[in-house]
């Protein structure tokens, strides 16, 4: 069996009607319409709670990927403000904060830091709740990842070490793996060992 099945409920039938829009490189123009689609509003009206924690490692001089992704959410999204989970103590504060959007998106960068302030704050408790209500998760690369059951056997392309604590788990949104940037040029070789590895694991991937 793969993991995250054979249990009832299994995540993917208690999860059924989650809402997930996952890529390599935020929203795309190509895929606006389908996103649109999915969050079930017309374009410029939807308010969306960005995550950009995954940065939060990099240096300054090496984020221009995050206003580049920041930018392509804006052209379709309405409303987008930046949700600093770095600011929350009350995970009721962050819980009713969240609450007021249409989707919550979580960004690129180390996906283990990602995890690491995911707990920390208390997100990771409160974003299947969340989605549960309607609201849609979406993520790209690191935000991508983190969704799945694991974040195991990505090491070779992030450094596990800027993350206080290591958590190897994912949120469990669902039972796939995304193995973002399998056909850029830099990310490919990589990505593609990796994929091996969590097929070898038994993992669902996509890639």
């Amino acid at each position: 069996q793969f993991r995250g099945r054979g249990t009832w409920p299994s995540p993917s039938w208690y999860h059924m009607f989650m809402k997930l829009f996952l890529s390599s490189v935020s929203i795309a123009k190509k895929n606006q319409t389908e996103f649109l689609k999915l969050v079930g509003l017309q374009k410029g009206k939807a308010r969306v709670a960005l995550i950009e924690n995954g940065a939060d490692p990099y240096p300054l001089d090496r984020r221009e990927w995050v206003n580049r992704a920041r930018q392509l959410i804006e052209e379709v999204a309405g409303r987008v403000e930046v949700i600093d989970l770095r600011n929350y103590v009350a995970i009721t504060d962050l819980e009713a904060d969240l609450s007021e959007f249409d989707v919550i998106w979580i960004g690129g960068g180390n996906v283990y830091y990602l995890r690491w302030i995911m707990r920390s704050s208390g997100f990771d408790q409160i974003i299947r709740k969340l989605c549960d209500t309607g609201i849609v998760y979406g993520g790209d690369s690191a935000g991508a990842i983190i969704a799945g059951p694991t974040i195991n056997h990505f090491q070779p392309a992030d450094t596990p070490e800027e993350a206080p604590e290591l958590i190897l788990d994912g949120l469990g949104l669902t039972d796939i793996v995304i193995v973002p940037h399998s056909d850029h040029e830099r990310y490919a070789p990589s990505m593609t060992g990796i994929k091996v590895a969590l097929d070898e694991a038994r993992y669902l991937t996509i890639a």
